[in-house]
């Protein structure tokens, strides 16, 4: 099969990630990916679960991700890192629930600044057996009354494909959020 090439798109090519929705991996029943795409389109949650949606500046997250091969095989490792601004009782909460499910691992949609959506901690070739895990939490007070107070946390994985795009749609509380990240 020839290769296909590469030709630039226009459009936004805006970095940054908006909006971060989690589950618990136990949680996600179904994701159903396209075939011939590789991309995810549907997911579903068991009964009374369903994701939780963080927000925050649109400067301070990032997503990436490391191919690499060894023996002939690829592994891909990647991470997602976001901050819970603030250092009063909301945040706190906030980073002890993910602390504490991250034993058992989440799973992400993370909306871009681009307009598209990856899933994160599921893959068509291993599920959720790699789910993301936290690797970090990092609480910085500042030094400066200007400064950003709060606690970044970063989620990790590794699988052995890149992250899928998501192209469907999630429902969190009530809103239906477009893969473009329209809706919130």
């Amino acid at each position: 099969m020839a290769l296909r090439g590469y030709t630039r798109q226009a459009g936004r090519r805006n970095g940054g990630i908006t909006a971060i929705a989690l589950a618990d991996a136990a949680a996600v029943s179904l994701v159903a990916f396209n075939r011939a795409t590789g991309n995810a389109e549907r997911i579903e949650t068991a009964e009374g679960e369903g994701f939780a949606l963080y927000r925050f500046r649109e400067d301070a997250a990032r997503f990436t991700e490391v191919v690499t091969t060894e023996a002939g095989f690829l592994k891909v490792e990647r991470e997602l890192s976001f901050p819970l601004e603030r250092l009063d009782e909301n945040q706190r909460q906030a980073v002890a629930e993910l602390l504490r499910r991250s034993h058992a691992g989440l799973v992400a949609v993370v909306y871009n600044g681009c307009g598209s959506a990856h899933l994160l901690g599921m893959s068509s070739t291993l599920g959720n057996s790699f789910p993301l895990k936290v690797r970090e939490a990092r609480l910085d007070s500042g030094k400066e009354p200007a400064d950003m107070a709060g606690e970044t946390v970063t989620l990790y994985n590794e699988d052995t494909s890149k992250a899928p795009l998501f192209t469907g749609e999630l429902t969190i509380d009530g809103k239906t959020i477009q893969a473009d990240g329209t809706g919130y």
